[in-house]
């Protein structure tokens, strides 16, 4: 019996490795003229795939660490496991929010610095009045993007009391309204939100989606939260945002590149809350990757693939 040959990049758990056959498959990193590909974060590039390569799988949602249009002209296809981030990356986005809200990164900071001197107690209480926020009850979240992850974000900001307000391109009213959120259009959503989360897909139609002008929409007092895909944002015009007090703040979880270099301009932008994009990665979310992955790769070695995705193809809600 032929086995396949599957290269794996990245440290991928040894637990869900040993789920492919040993009769049937070889698995391991550096493999001559491999079947398969399994990677997460490795940046595949088209002329670092051997011709040998029939299928390629990756440990998470998003592929563009991965050519998915010169594969798809090869007939190679590209699987993901998209199902696992959507509940980490909600409570990140709310991580974020209650960042802004009640300045934690700077409040922290402060404590750091604070030495055992005299009249501590009295420098905290005047102090501390520096980092009064605001709460988030009463407050109006703008849900760019209602798919699988908008919606479970819309349902906690409904938790925290807020009003939720919901766009995008293809958006169905009644299916916004059923999730607590108000359908709206982009410009409304932008001038009534006190916090602007993205969820939506990076392609041609939300590449610089939110730009200058959408900037210049929101609240001055507003909070603008990308877990999703850095482009979908012009960080030029973001970074003027912030400098020039359009909006109160941002919190970003994804970059480009990834990850942020040491000049970049966002580094040093005001009331920024930077995650090196921790969106997906808890252990939960491992696991989970890890699984489906392995399933993508077995299902299209038995005859019958599952996840399979197509290059292009139209903006859509993540």
């Amino acid at each position: 019996m032929t086995k396949h040959r599957v290269a794996v990049f990245n440290n991928i758990a040894a637990r869900g490795l040993e789920r492919f056959p040993h009769a049937r498959y070889i698995v391991g990193k550096g493999l001559a003229n491999p079947d398969a590909i399994l990677l997460r974060s490795h940046v595949l590039q088209a002329g670092d795939v051997p011709p040998s390569v029939k299928a390629i799988a990756r440990a998470g949602a998003g592929v563009n660490n991965i050519p998915v249009e010169a594969m798809s002209q090869r007939g190679v296809p590209v699987f993901n496991a998209p199902g696992a981030n959507a509940n980490a990356v909600k409570e990140l986005v709310l991580g974020a929010m209650l960042a802004h809200a009640r300045n934690v990164v700077p409040a922290i900071a402060y404590v750091e610095g604070l030495d055992s001197g005299k009249e501590l107690q009295e420098r905290l209480e005047e102090g501390k009045k520096q980092f009064a926020g605001f709460e988030l009850a009463g407050r109006t979240l703008g849900v760019i993007g209602l798919g699988r992850l908008g919606r479970r974000v819309a349902r906690v900001a409904r938790a925290f009391e807020m009003d939720v307000l919901a766009w995008s391109q293809n958006l169905d009213p009644e299916e916004a309204r059923r999730h607590g959120a108000e359908p709206v259009g982009r410009d409304a959503l932008l001038s009534r939100a006190d916090v602007v989360t993205i969820h939506l897909r990076l392609s041609a139609r939300t590449r610089g989606l939110i730009g200058a002008a959408e900037l210049a929409r929101m609240k001055p007092t507003a909070v603008l939260v990308n877990t999703s895909r850095a482009p979908i944002v012009d960080e030029a015009a973001l970074v003027a945002a912030l400098h020039d007090g359009t909006i109160a703040g941002a919190g970003l979880d994804v970059f480009e590149p990834e990850p942020l270099p040491a000049g970049d301009p966002l580094r040093s932008a005001p009331n920024t809350v930077l995650t090196p994009h921790l969106g997906y990665v808890t252990e939960e979310n491992y696991a989970v990757y890890y699984r489906d992955a392995l399933e993508d790769v077995l299902a299209w070695a038995a005859g019958a693939p599952v996840r399979v995705l197509e290059p292009g193809g139209p903006a859509r809600p993540c």
